[in-house]
Parts: C-alpha cells; structure tokens; sequence
C-alpha cells in the first residue's frame, strides 16, 4: 500500500490569494519536478508549517529567489514538518517568522506584500499542539515578490 496524500492544492480563503505572483504549493513544487520554466526573484514568503512549506521554501531558494521566509501561525517547536527538515531548511538560510498568521495578500498588479496579525499561543488544540488565537499587538507586513501557499489546515 502506497499513500501519497493529496494531490491538489486547496485554497486557503485569503483575500488576494488569485493574485499573479501567489502560488499553491503543491501546484508549485509539481510544477518545478515537472521541469516548467518556474523562476522566483526577490523575496518569496512560504505560507505553513509543514513539509509542504519547507519543501517549497528550500526548492523557492534554490531556483533563485534571494530570500524566503517561513510565516507560521504557531511556534517552531509547533511545526508539523519533521524536524530535520525545519533545521536544514534554517542552515540554507531560509527565515522562519513564527506566531503570524496571513490576514490579505496585497498587491495592484502583481503580489507585492502580505499583511499577517500577530498571534499568541494560548491552551492547547485536539493535537496536543499550543492554541494560536489572535493578539492584540496588531499586524505585521512583509513586503514579498512571491508567496507560496503551503498551509493545509483550515485552522
């Protein structure tokens, strides 16, 4: 028995997520092992938390985007991706910005920024994992040439 998971990637509900420049991570990595023309520049903000996102974000760097950051909701410790992959994705230099959570991608033509609120964790989830619930210390935005969206939860 072989279980490959999902196939598809799944919207995420956030405003601006059709815009040029936003993809679907498992649309992106496909895309990539497919050997389409995929060039990433600047600076490209990964969506999530798990291997996925860490997959996407290592690829992201590696066909030429100058930085990735790592935006997740929870704490690193949180992570779902496996541990291994977290710390390696760290010693390629990508950036992990924990306990941010994406409100909109803006952008007129193009993605040109993602604007997060900040979280806290607070008591625990049916997974054992900390509660991420809305903080009041406001938002945050991340000036991005592209955003890859990574996170599976509907959380």
């Amino acid at each position: 028995y072989i279980a490959t998971g999902t196939q598809r990637s799944r919207r995420i509900g956030v405003d601006g997520e059709d815009l040029p420049g936003v993809y679907h991570g498992l649309d992106f990595l496909r895309d990539v092992n497919l050997g389409k023309d995929l060039r990433l520049s600047g600076s490209v903000a990964v969506i999530g938390g798990g291997s996925t996102a860490m997959d996407a974000a290592r690829v992201a760097l590696r066909i030429g985007a100058k930085e990735v950051t790592v935006l997740y909701r929870r704490s690193i410790e949180d992570m779902p991706a496996d541990r291994r992959e977290i710390d390696e994705a760290v010693e390629e230099g990508i950036v992990i910005r924990e306990l941010v959570e994406p409100l909109y991608f803006a952008g007129t033509e193009h993605v040109e920024k993602v604007v997060c609120r900040r979280m806290v964790l607070k008591g625990f989830d049916r997974d054992g994992r900390r509660q991420p619930v809305k903080s009041d210390d406001g938002v945050v935005e991340f000036p991005v040439d592209s955003v890859i969206l990574a996170d599976l939860s509907p959380e």
